[in-house]
């Protein structure tokens, strides 16, 4: 396979462990443990403690690492791409 699926992506979000924390007053911190052990970490901030939801900071977050995976996938993918062109 050449090209990395939004299923691709959706699918190792699903099988990751995701640990939310709050920092302070005002700082949201995920923690997500891919499947195959490889850890990102995020985090999120609004300007005002007052203001604060962990809900908002964690959809933040994890938007983040949402692209972080498209790029290790599409990383991965390129990978084969040139192994495989490789050996001709």
């Amino acid at each position: 396979m050449s090209s990395v699926s939004n299923q691709d992506v959706k699918d190792i979000i699903k099988n990751s462990k995701i640990e939310v924390s709050k920092m302070g007053q005002k700082t949201t911190v995920v923690h997500c443990t891919l499947p195959n052990g490889f850890e990102l970490v995020e985090s999120s901030a609004c300007v005002h403690p007052e203001d604060y939801a962990e809900n908002v900071g964690r959809a933040v977050c994890m938007e983040k690492i949402t692209d972080k995976v498209w790029m290790l996938l599409g990383y991965v993918r390129q990978e084969e791409v040139s192994a495989k062109k490789a050996r001709g």
